[in-house]
């Protein structure tokens, strides 16, 4: 009899994380999978339109473009800035007669069109994937003017297009920075013939003020290869280090999508052998004559409506082919009350101390119901069962902490604990470890999933599991 009140008490784990790979096969969409059950690589996209051709292969997203859009306008407020003082300290100190209203009037040109775009920004998200380009072709285009009124290939600022076409080089699709290449080399070469020539007022400053331009002008490429380029080259390598942190996640939910797969299948199976123990477990019941331990025939009747009750849950799942969400936002306090009360049930044999919040909830703070259930029977089964591998019956505690970003549980059990080197894989990677390993895997890939965390430390005489979920808005 106890051989098989333990075999349904393993039925009803199964069950359970059978549920939990459920869940998060339903809710996913995973990547297609190659004979060795690697992930394919997708296909690449087809040439779109002739524009979509010539923008490259590889277009950045609308988020990128907005981003590299604000990169320029911060880059034009620098130029413009810098422009602005170098033509009153040529003009005031160094006495050089310039064309001041036709340099303004293209100054102001450029920081309008700044604020035009800015304001546009603000009123949509939407970035063309022409727009970067329109505006640095816009700059390099003012730029031109105002060398042709301030000496033309003469002028030392005419260096300035190189780190224009840097930033460019930086953001666009090669064919968009060829582009603007050419223009800017045609746009020289005229600027060598045609322009207004400066007019100093000692001629003899010229050699002088032509090596005090070229100062500046080293110094305003070096402002803007390191605050600008480098601040791109910085964006790239985060952008690819959440790009690997992506793909890790991705392939852990697949992994995930296919014991869900496996854990649906095996767990309809189980419905027949459920069955039969049903009716055996009535027909004891039934029988006054049967010589049975009441105590062991109420844990096995728990036990199976506990499975079928599950077993249920995972069929309307799977007949809904989604996560319930009518049933997410529920009081914590309350489900941890009633799971509590539930597996005290149960469990028996285990003295369960539970620990209350120091602070009450708000209006409107709700968890994830299922989410919640699931974590607290996958850690508080884990713990139930590592007591009996250890045969002591010791006290498990379970206490909540509400705070204003995370509603937290912590499950602490005095049995031993785990190895270190287990430690380090458990509920990151799926391992064997009396059946410790898948639970707590499907659990942490949930948690993640739903912005929550599961952490696992050991204590010196046991284990403390930490359960994060987010409030849900």
């Amino acid at each position: 009899m106890r051989h098989i009140v333990a075999v349904v008490c393993e039925i009803g784990l199964f069950s359970n994380r059978a549920v939990a790979a459920g869940i998060e096969f339903h809710t996913m969409v995973t990547p297609p999978l190659d004979p060795r059950g690697m992930l394919r690589p997708a296909k690449p996209a087809a040439p779109g339109s002739f524009m979509e051709l010539l923008g490259g292969s590889v277009a950045p997203s609308p988020v990128e473009r907005r981003q590299q859009l604000h990169t320029v306008l911060k880059m034009r407020g620098f130029v413009v800035a810098f422009l602005l003082l170098v033509v009153a300290f040529a003009s005031g100190p160094m006495q050089v007669q310039l064309p001041i209203w036709p340099l303004l009037f293209l100054l102001a040109s450029m920081a309008l069109l700044s604020g035009l775009c800015l304001l546009r920004l603000k009123q949509s998200s939407a970035v063309g994937p022409w727009e970067v380009f329109a505006q640095l072709f816009a700059d390099i285009a003012a730029f031109s003017l105002v060398l042709y009124f301030t000496g033309g290939a003469t002028n030392p600022f005419v260096a300035l297009y190189l780190p224009l076409l840097g930033l460019a080089a930086a953001l666009l699709p090669w064919p968009q920075v060829f582009g603007l290449a050419v223009f800017s080399v045609m746009a020289y070469s005229v600027l060598m013939v045609h322009y207004i020539p400066l007019v100093l007022a000692n001629p003899s400053d010229g050699v002088h003020f032509h090596l005090l331009g070229m100062w500046l002008n080293f110094i305003a490429s070096v402002a803007i290869l390191v605050v600008f380029v480098a601040r791109l080259s910085d964006s790239v390598r985060r952008r690819n280090l959440a790009l690997g942190q992506a793909e890790r996640r991705l392939a852990r939910e697949s992994s995930m999508a296919a014991l869900g797969n496996q854990a649906a299948s095996i767990a309809h199976q189980l419905g027949t052998p459920v069955s039969t123990l049903s009716m055996v477990v009535a027909d004891w019941a039934a029988d006054s004559t049967l010589q049975v331990p009441q105590q062991d025939l109420q844990a096995m009747q728990l036990q199976l409506a506990a499975i079928e009750k599950t077993m249920a849950q995972l069929r309307k799942q799977v007949s809904m082919g989604r996560y319930p969400q009518q049933t997410l936002g529920q009081n914590p306090l309350a489900v941890v009350t009633r799971f509590l009360a539930d597996w005290r049930n149960r469990h028996p044999r285990h003295l369960l101390e539970y620990e209350h919040p120091g602070r009450k909830l708000e209006e409107g703070q709700r968890v994830a119901e299922d989410l919640l259930t699931l974590g607290l029977s996958t850690l508080m089964d884990n713990s139930s069962q590592a007591y009996t591998r250890s045969g002591n019956d010791h006290e498990l505690k379970v206490s909540v902490h509400i705070a204003p970003q995370m509603f937290t549980v912590k499950v602490l059990d005095w049995a031993g604990g785990v190895s270190p080197e287990l430690l380090e894989d458990l509920g990151r990677n799926p391992v064997q470890s009396h059946g410790q390993g898948i639970g707590l895997f499907l659990l942490g890939g949930l948690l993640e999933r739903a912005g929550g965390q599961l952490t696992l430390q050991n204590t010196g005489s046991g284990l403390l599991a930490t359960m994060e979920l987010p409030w849900m808005t």
